[in-house]
């Protein structure tokens, strides 16, 4: 097998896992957000965590437009957990961007 044959097979399998992961990640994230819930400081911190890492495998894969959204949950939930709980509505939305972003994406092969 060449390298360019390797290398493809690699980048195919790691988006693989990633799409995986994202797919995970949102499920558990919808429910954490869901309408009536109420999340409190550190579960918000914890999801911050998630999209940092959303944030870091979309730009590596140049999933540009998620990696921004993903950025800017990230930055909300991590930076005043306060804020955050306050402004859930909005963090839903972009949970939502998210979501429909991730809906059209290509899938795995």
């Amino acid at each position: 097998m060449d390298q360019n044959s390797l290398d493809q097979r690699i980048k195919a399998n790691a988006y693989r896992v990633f799409f995986a992961e994202l797919e995970k990640h949102l499920a558990e994230i919808s429910g954490v957000v869901a309408p009536g819930k109420t999340p409190g400081g550190e579960v918000l911190r914890r999801v911050g965590g998630t999209f940092h890492t959303i944030r870091g495998g979309a730009g590596f894969f140049g999933l540009e437009e998620l990696a921004a959204v993903a950025g800017r949950i990230e930055d909300l939930l991590l930076q005043d957990t306060q804020l955050a709980k306050a402004e859930i509505d909005n963090v839903r939305r972009l949970v939502e961007e998210i979501s429909s972003i991730t809906r059209k994406l290509p899938k795995p092969t």
